[in-house]
């Protein structure tokens, strides 16, 4: 009995192992299986971006579509209506003459009289011909010379032999000179920071247009200039970032730019911009960090109470359980993974850019007319909520399959 009882236990204890290697072997079919199917969604993907068409656009088809079969069908033949429907085409109207629209009114007019020749002294005057031509004179840079008079005079306030009998006098330096010790003015250093920043000129096109009017700039000069009138704007740009963080809903996101390194001459490294904007009062700045971690935006909002909205990208999960703060997504970033997996899943996919579609057009009605806020707020209650009552189910499908 003791050896058939030891048999079964050896039975037994095989047949638990056995049992545990193939839930271990089904478990790794499942995974494998899954980063399969992965890989290959990635390829399509790929493919997709490399060879396939980079627009998002998305038409809806209609419902009732005819089904196209390539095989041979019996169709059992059915008695077609016909109707006769007239109509009367319209006759193309004639494209309209573009009409030449008024020069600015708050343009300086330098008035240019031509008298025709060998005119007659019996000749009498009834009416002119009037011709406005936009014309330009190029930015004119010019030396601005400052003269301060000194004058001497006998010192008011001597009490002893000690003092000095006379006293120099002569003006202070305006205060309108926005650098020390630079022979910079206040316009042209304006009309640089304009020119790189907002019109994008680069500083060594700026030296070679000055160039043209024989003033020699060096590079190291300009570049100083720049540098300086910055560090100058630094209050203005604190109470900017001020005012955006104590918004009630602000918006961001990051772009990667190439950054000179200053250590090695010619070479660059990837830094990262990011930008706040605040709708409600329309107002945005820039904030450079070196990395793409959390941690540079997780110290610009420490004090930021409201609305967050972003995109997916990981750095922003740290205010999910922060107070006071409430993330919201990107209807854009949503959509694009929907448009790229409408061929795995159509029905879906379809509907929810459809929908998403309507939520468009709401906003386009919305920006066309000068609502208020509470009318805007009112009209998307009413349209675009049910919208996205209906979307809920839909989403909550695939994250719920992601999650497996």
């Amino acid at each position: 009995m003791k050896n058939g009882q030891n048999t079964d236990i050896k039975h037994q204890k095989t047949y638990s192992e056995l049992e545990h290697k193939n839930s271990k072997l089904e478990q790794k079919i499942d995974r494998l299986t899954s980063e399969n199917q992965y890989l290959k969604d990635s390829y399509k993907k790929l493919q997709k971006m490399i060879f396939g068409a980079k627009s998002e656009r998305f038409v809806e088809e209609p419902k009732e579509q005819l089904k196209l079969d390539l095989l041979p069908e019996v169709v059992e033949k059915q008695d077609v209506e016909t109707k006769e429907i007239t109509y009367t085409r319209k006759k193309k109207e004639d494209k309209k003459k573009p009409v030449r629209t008024a020069l600015p009114s708050h343009l300086e007019r330098k008035k240019e009289v031509i008298e025709p020749k060998n005119l007659p002294k019996s000749a009498k005057k009834i009416g002119e011909n009037i011709t406005e031509v936009l014309d330009y004179t190029p930015a004119k840079i010019y030396v601005r010379r400052i003269v301060r008079p000194k004058y001497v005079i006998k010192n008011p306030q001597k009490i002893s032999e000690i003092d000095s009998d006379n006293v120099i006098l002569t003006s202070d330096m305006p205060s309108d000179l926005p650098l020390f010790a630079s022979n910079i003015g206040a316009g042209f250093l304006a009309h640089i920071l304009v020119s790189k920043f907002i019109d994008h000129l680069p500083l060594y096109r700026q030296i070679q247009i000055a160039k043209r009017q024989n003033i020699i700039l060096a590079s190291s000069t300009v570049s100083g200039w720049v540098a300086n009138a910055s560090r100058l704007l630094v209050p203005l740009y604190d109470v900017l970032k001020k005012q955006v963080t104590q918004s009630s809903y602000i918006q961001v996101d990051e772009s990667p730019i190439q950054v000179l390194t200053k250590d090695k001459p010619g070479s660059s490294h990837k830094g990262w911009m990011w930008v706040y904007h605040s709708p409600p009062n329309g107002l945005l700045f820039f904030d450079y960090q070196k990395g793409r971690d959390q941690a540079g935006v997780g110290k610009m909002l420490e004090n930021f109470s409201g609305t967050l909205q972003t995109d997916g990208y990981s750095a922003y999960k740290q205010f999910e359980i922060k107070e006071n703060m409430r993330l919201a997504a990107c209807m854009a970033h949503a959509r694009r993974k929907f448009f790229e997996a409408k061929e795995e899943n159509p029905d879906v996919c379809n509907f929810v850019l459809s929908q998403i579609g309507e939520l468009y057009d709401n906003e386009q009605d919305i920006r066309e007319d000068d609502f208020s806020n509470e009318q805007i707020l009112s009209i998307r209650k009413e349209k675009s909520a049910p919208i996205m009552k209906s979307l809920k189910p839909k989403l909550a499908f695939f994250v719920i399959n992601d999650e497996k």
